[in-house]
């Protein structure tokens, strides 16, 4: 059994919750379904659709979808068991399908030619961003601004946007 973190057959592959952060759906959702040889592809015997809140992060929204997902699986271990969920498993349309492979690490870099929007929803595909008042503005493509909240450099500990600020004044 496959417990799937997307609506199969969209986002198949590693990273389903950070890809649709990352395109900014609106709902998403958990899949059950029969394993098969091709990626994420087996027969679907049921599914939960959840609305996405455009603050979640993805390992708060993975952690929800598998526990909805596990109880899809006690649910429906008794047709699984007696074997009426392969009759009434119904096969992903391929037509519709869509990949949702491992996040590179050249991804996680933000790129301000690019709209707020977009670097919000690459945020979220992330944890431990703390949210403050201060901010950092930033201009972007299509006249819009995003605001740094916090920020985490590498190996160091998240801190305030405006901590940050402070520790850069006087700096070379």
């Amino acid at each position: 059994m496959n417990i799937h973190p997307s609506l199969l057959p969209l986002y198949c592959g590693a990273a389903p919750v950070q890809r649709a952060l990352q395109n900014g759906v609106k709902e998403t959702g958990v899949s059950l379904a029969f394993i098969v040889r091709a990626l994420d592809a087996g027969p679907v015997i049921a599914c939960e659709r959840l609305e996405v809140n455009d603050q979640i992060k993805a390992p708060d929204l993975l952690e929800f979808l598998f526990s909805k997902g596990s109880e899809l699986l006690i649910c429906e271990l008794p047709s699984i068991l007696d074997g009426s969920a392969k009759v009434k498993a119904k096969p992903q349309d391929d037509s519709k399908a869509t990949l949702a492979p491992k996040i590179t690490p050249e991804e996680s870099w933000l790129y301000f030619d690019k709209e707020a929007l977009v670097l919000h929803y690459k945020g979220n595909e992330v944890d431990d961003i703390t949210f403050v008042k201060d901010a950092l503005a930033f201009p972007c493509a299509g006249c819009t601004t995003l605001e740094v909240l916090g920020v985490q450099l590498p190996g160091k500990k998240v801190i305030s946007a405006a901590a940050f600020w402070n520790g850069l004044q006087g700096q070379k």
